[in-house]
């Protein structure tokens, strides 16, 4: 049995895939409601994945190679 991804990861794998740094809650629109979208975005900003900049823009966060933490 194959088990579905979801929605989280169905977004932070196209997140992953964007050659943009920065993202736009608009981007995931095909993916689901309005606030499942954001409930899935949230959880990535509390797991330090991307960061929120504004009203619906977010941008990815890379792993500094000094001290290991993500910025």
């Amino acid at each position: 049995m194959i088990r579905d991804k979801s929605l989280e990861n169905k977004i932070a794998t196209r997140i992953t895939r964007k050659k943009s740094t920065v993202i736009l809650r608009e981007d995931f629109r095909d993916l689901g409601g309005y606030d499942q979208v954001g409930r899935a975005l949230r959880a990535l900003v509390a797991k330090g994945k991307i960061v929120k900049l504004g009203y619906g823009i977010y941008a990815k966060t890379i792993q500094s190679s000094l001290t290991g933490e993500r910025v």
